[in-house]
């Protein structure tokens, strides 16, 4: 397991019920501050997501391989490999937002899990998106240089999307694959990852990735 990596996942079976709102559902048009390094993140993240989800077969070639030639693929190598494609996701600017705030207070406050404040689905509500349906969560680091740690998104935002990309999917030490099931579940529909970088807290980088049903 690479230095300083934590997971952490939470899947659902059943959606959650919530009143609908048509003008949750934003995908262009919003300017979001965000610096273009972690632009490039969060568009390399969604490509790589869509690569596996799309062509699985091709994504366990491409990424995969060079981690099962190392044994350190846990099963995804050929999990993906006699998987069925599902279709693309698409990005959300509302459910994006809001993997951005809780990205920075995992970071800030030193904290990892799925319900330090609130659960997914308030969390979810509370910022205007009603059709929330999974999260993934992710941390760490390679290297304890800024410039040159590869989940740094700041610095290296493809090496680190794909890299944080990959290793959801590999699901290193979670026994349920949860990630990997939340990666390829045809039940989601819209996507959204939140990055945030604190040098003072444990992990470093800290990854939130969003799944929505509509």
């Amino acid at each position: 397991m690479r230095k300083g990596l934590f997971y952490i996942t939470i899947l659902i079976a059943i959606l959650v019920g919530c009143k609908k709102d048509d003008n949750n559902n934003v995908d262009e048009g919003k300017d979001t501050g965000k610096s273009t390094n972690i632009e490039k993140f969060s568009e390399k993240f969604l490509s790589d997501v869509n690569f596996a989800r799309t062509n699985p077969s091709g994504y366990a070639a491409e990424v995969l391989k060079p981690y099962y030639d190392k044994g350190q693929d846990n099963g995804a190598y050929n999990d993906l490999k006699s998987r069925n494609s599902v279709g693309a996701l698409v990005g959300n600017k509302t459910l994006e937002a809001i993997a951005d705030k809780y990205a920075k207070f995992l970071a800030e406050n030193n904290k990892m899990g799925h319900n330090e404040n609130g659960s997914p689905a308030e969390r979810a509500v509370a910022g205007g998106y009603n059709y929330w349906s999974g999260e993934n969560l992710a941390a760490g680091y390679t290297s304890g240089n800024a410039a040159t740690d590869i989940k740094n998104a700041n610095t290296n935002p493809e090496k680190s999307a794909r890299e944080f990309v990959a290793q959801l999917i590999i699901d290193e030490g979670v026994a349920s694959l949860g990630h990997r099931k939340n990666i390829m579940s045809s039940t989601h529909k819209v996507m959204a990852v939140g990055f945030y970088r604190s040098e003072s807290s444990s992990y470093r980088n800290y990854v939130v990735q969003e799944f929505g049903y509509k």
